[in-house]
């Protein structure tokens, strides 16, 4: 009996982690709309969202911060900032959940060709990602086929850890991220209601790894507890 009652807690906590993947970032990679009939990796879809959606603007904007892209021992420094920002979805307070906003700024100085971002996993895995998009504000050099608005070339949330990431250019197609460029805007629609300070890694392809400080979502305590919960289980079982 007791055997039973600890599988089924668990089934219980992996039905209500999954729920929280019920969002729009949760089939895979979403690729880039002007990759449409290019005959590229993606062309077909699905899409990410594209241009700014109604919540991200300055009458919603809750905080922000900007931080300095910190060198990884005995890899390439990244020259640039990565400036991150938080709203509320509903114009006033967090009730309908948060969006963060991503982008990252190359100073003139930087001699490398940033082309992937990765949020660090911690606080993602319980948080519901509603929409995920990229608004083409930045300033990128346009690869074949490619664009210059700095977009990804594809978003994605990462199916074990939960945690979202993006890359610029695959192969020869994309966006290039070079000396004096920088990203559009990268954000996710979310259904946290508190954020939290963490991390970003970005990378090019190899030579190069940096790490920036930047706001991420807090997630409920009681979905804290499920996962302590479910760690607990499985030790209990081993």
């Amino acid at each position: 009996m007791r055997a039973y009652k600890i599988m089924l807690s668990f089934s219980t906590l992996l039905a209500l982690t999954s729920a929280a993947w019920a969002g729009n970032l949760n089939t895979g990679l979403e690729y880039n709309v002007d990759l449409g009939g290019t005959g590229a990796p993606g062309d077909a879809g699905p899409f990410f969202s594209s241009g700014l959606p109604g919540w991200l603007g300055a009458e919603s904007l809750a905080t922000h911060m900007t931080t300095d892209i910190q060198s990884i021992p005995g890899f390439d420094q990244f020259m640039g900032q990565v400036r991150s920002t938080v709203y509320y979805v509903n114009g006033e307070d967090a009730g309908n959940g948060l969006g963060f906003g991503y982008e990252i700024l190359l100073d003139a100085t930087n001699r490398n060709d940033l082309v992937r971002a990765s949020l660090n996993p911690a606080n993602w895995s319980v948080v519901d990602v509603l929409d995920a998009g990229s608004d083409g504000s930045g300033d990128s050099a346009a690869l074949a086929p490619g664009w210059s608005d700095g977009d990804p070339y594809f978003i994605e949330r990462d199916p074990a850890l939960g945690n979202p990431q993006w890359q610029y250019r695959v192969g020869a197609s994309g966006a290039s991220l070079l000396n004096g460029t920088k990203s559009a805007i990268v954000w996710f629609q979310t259904d946290a209601t508190a954020w939290d300070l963490g991390n970003i890694a970005v990378q090019d392809n190899g030579a190069a790894v940096g790490a920036a400080g930047v706001l991420t979502p807090l997630p409920e305590p009681a979905s804290l507890a499920l996962l302590g919960l479910g760690s607990l289980v499985l030790f209990r079982r081993r």
